[in-house]
Order: C-alpha cells, then structure tokens, then sequence
C-alpha cells in the first residue's frame, strides 16, 4: 500500500537553545576540555560545584566537596586526593600525585585551592578518570579545575561577613568593574579565623588559626 506523509502546524518540533533558556534551568558552563561547555553536553565525567551550590550545600572545605563528588576522598592531615582509588601514596616530591590541581590554569600540588571561599572562586571542576592529554601526566586518576570569579562589566562591590563560635569571624570583600572600555578588573580578599577549642597551658591562650587569601584578575575585551 501507498503510505503518504502530511505535514501539520501542531506536530512536535526539535527543542532549540532559546527553549532550554526559556525553562527555567540552570545551565553551568565549563572548561573542561579547554573550552566552553555546558557541564550537560560535555561527554567527560565530571562535577561542577558554582560558588552558589558551594553556599547552598554548605560546602566550606575540600573534606565538604568530598560529600557531593562520587568517587572523591581527601585526607587533610598529609594533603592526600584519591579519585576512583588513584591517588599519591607518599609525600615525596619526586612522586606523581595521581590527581592533578589546577589554579585558574596553574598546576598546584595542593588542593587546598578548591576549598576557597565562594566568594573568591566562581566554580570548582572535578574530572574523574585518566586526563593526561590535557592535564599532563599527574592526570591518571583525574583533576580538580578550581576557577576565580571574573571582573564584571559593571562596578560592583561584595561584601560577606559570617560569624560563629569560638569567637568565629569570616570577612569577605571584593571591587570589581571596568578601567575603559577594553580592560575590567577584580580585587578581592578574605579574613578568616577562630580561636581553637584546647586551652594552651605553656602561653595561656586558646590555639585557634587565622589566615589571609587575595584574588586579583584582569580581563581584557578586545573589539
């Protein structure tokens, strides 16, 4: 028999980019692969944590983004990352660490970077799996990608103060917004501290830690 085709006004339509806009969801950008990605069609098993999700989740430490990334453990007393069970298993600098630490692009041989607050970074990207023809040969077991948050087009001014106990004090502060019409800048800087909870009997005082971190990018925009 002789099937024919009909076209009709109501029938279903490919979905298009302006849709997915449109939805409502959230679409989270990435650099995985060296360029831009959105983390749904990016075919590389990776994490993205926003520095939003980061508040939200209450991720404040590299030991919290272990509790949303499968696969991932970190032991903070000898600064140990292990994705899928690959990992460093000594302290020597002459070993590869199995996991590889980029900074905004730098190699790292700490993690401790993507526990930056959320302030300071705008997304954290956990790669799991082999990336040695992008990350090098510190790749085998995966990398962590942690990326600081851009200057704006606009000037803007955050600030973030949070407090708790054992006199617990977190102060947040960054500037950012043009210098002319190619050239935008960000400065930003934290301080952060809390007095410890073991009493000291050899100086009197409390132990606790403190510590500085400082953010300064530059983008250009060249027409």
């Amino acid at each position: 028999m002789l099937a024919m085709a009909q076209s009709s006004e109501t029938g279903l339509q490919p979905p298009t980019d302006e849709d997915d806009q449109g939805s409502g969801r959230d679409v989270v950008v990435i650099t995985a692969n060296k360029r831009e990605e959105t983390v749904q069609d990016v075919a590389v098993a990776v994490t993205a944590i926003t520095s939003e999700s980061k508040q939200e989740l209450g991720i404040i430490t590299m030991t919290d983004l272990t509790n949303v990334t499968p696969g991932l453990s970190y032991t903070p007393g000898n600064e140990r990352v292990t994705l899928r069970g690959v990992g460093r298993l000594t302290n020597s600098f002459g070993a590869d660490p199995g996991v590889a630490n980029y900074n905004d692009g730098l190699y790292t041989a700490f993690a401790i970077f993507a526990g930056k607050d959320a302030g300071l970074i705008d997304r954290v990207e956990v790669l799991r799996g082999p990336q040695g023809t992008l990350y090098g040969r510190n790749a085998t077991g995966g990398a962590i990608n942690t990326i600081s948050k851009r200057p704006t087009d606009d000037f803007s001014v955050d600030l973030k103060l949070g407090a708790g106990n054992f006199d617990y004090t977190n102060v947040v502060a960054a500037v950012s917004g043009p210098v002319n019409d190619w050239l935008r800048y960000r400065v930003a800087g934290q301080r952060e501290q809390r007095d410890g909870v073991n009493y000291n009997y050899g100086t009197g005082e409390s132990e606790g830690w403190a510590h500085w971190a400082a953010a300064g990018p530059v983008d250009t925009h060249l027409s």
